[in-house]
């Protein structure tokens, strides 16, 4: 009876090893996905951006629409989150969201005063909000989490 229950814990701790670790590997999945999503998005809005002063600006650009549906679809990204206070969200098809405190990914457009590197002292960039969740089927979502990057000034 001894060696049984010795058997039966070691099968608990062993168990509960690979729930841990098929926990972390799923966290780590979700979470370079949700990068490569922003940095792809980064790249469009610096290929496409020069020259907008909002967020708003961003989604009048049918171009920039067309590639941010197309990554998003090739990178099977749908998660969707909610927006800080003073942030644009984008639905999964690349237009603004209608109530624009939720979306896929959010944008934000900051203005900077800076002499050093623009003789007019004025630089602006735009910021990207991508999303990932960690989801226990029975529980549901134990973590909301999100990444935020930056473009590079653009004059």
């Amino acid at each position: 009876m001894k060696d049984a229950m010795s058997g039966n814990m070691l099968f608990m701790i062993v168990i509960f090893f690979v729930l841990l670790f098929t926990g972390y590997l799923c966290l780590s999945i979700n979470h370079s996905r949700a990068f490569d999503v922003n940095n792809s998005i980064i790249e469009i809005i610096e290929r496409r951006g020069i020259g907008k002063q909002s967020a708003e600006d961003l989604d009048s650009d049918n171009d920039f629409v067309a590639d941010i549906a197309e990554e998003l679809n090739e990178a099977g990204y749908r998660t969707r989150g909610d927006c800080e206070e003073g942030w644009v969200g984008f639905n999964g098809n690349g237009t603004l969201s209608t109530d624009s405190s939720t979306g896929v990914f959010c944008v934000r457009y900051v203005s900077t005063d800076s002499g050093v590197s623009n003789p007019n002292g004025q630089l602006h960039y735009f910021q990207v909000q991508t999303f990932y969740h960690f989801d226990i089927p029975v529980i549901r979502s134990v973590f909301h989490l999100s990444i935020k990057g930056d473009t590079k000034p653009m004059n």
